[in-house]
């Protein structure tokens, strides 16, 4: 992509800005690799309570000061899970959000890529500490059954898109989730 986007950047007079870029990960049997948090009462969306409960997510994370979009997508992924023979499709989501992180207000603004691996393994020997804090679990699963799961799985909107994707109806423009 070329971009570079700085993982902080102040802007006068406003929040901060956090970028982000998610993984939607998919291996050769078409699913789709989640990862499970615990509840942490420092990281939510301005004006909702923090989620508690164990949650699931995608893969990802901030990006680096002068960080390229695909660079920093392939690092978190490794880190988080090992895979280094990634494949980096469309960016098909892009989510905006006020939220609170670790105790500091800021503006997030998270870019979500198709991404595929011929692997399957998990490994988590990379991950930094506060992900070690708040990963409980991770594992593949059946776009069918991320529909039907009575599971917290973020962002709320994946449930009505991962269909889709999963077979490979990507939209023509990358869909905005503007929840400012």
């Amino acid at each position: 992509m070329g971009s570079e986007t700085p993982f902080i950047n102040a802007n006068p007079g406003d929040q901060p800005e956090r970028h982000a870029v998610r993984a939607l990960l998919f291996n050769p049997q078409g699913e789709l690799l989640l990862i499970q948090y615990r509840g942490n009462p420092d990281l939510h969306q301005m004006g909702r309570a923090p989620v508690l409960d164990p949650h699931w997510g995608t893969a990802g994370g901030g990006i680096d000061p002068g960080e390229d979009l695909h660079l920093a997508l392939r690092r978190e992924v490794e880190e988080e899970i090992g895979h280094k023979n990634i494949s980096i499709g469309p960016e098909v989501w892009r989510r905006r959000a006020h939220m609170v992180m670790r105790g500091q207000p800021l503006r997030l603004d998270e870019r979500y890529f198709i991404v595929t691996t011929p692997d399957t393994f998990i490994k988590d020997e990379a991950r930094t500490a506060y992900e070690r804090a708040y990963v409980l679990d991770t594992r593949w699963w059946a776009p069918s059954d991320i529909v039907k799961t009575p599971e917290i799985i973020l962002p709320l909107f994946l449930r009505d898109h991962i269909a889709a994707l999963a077979a490979g109806d990507y939209p023509a423009t990358t869909l905005l989730f503007d929840e400012t």
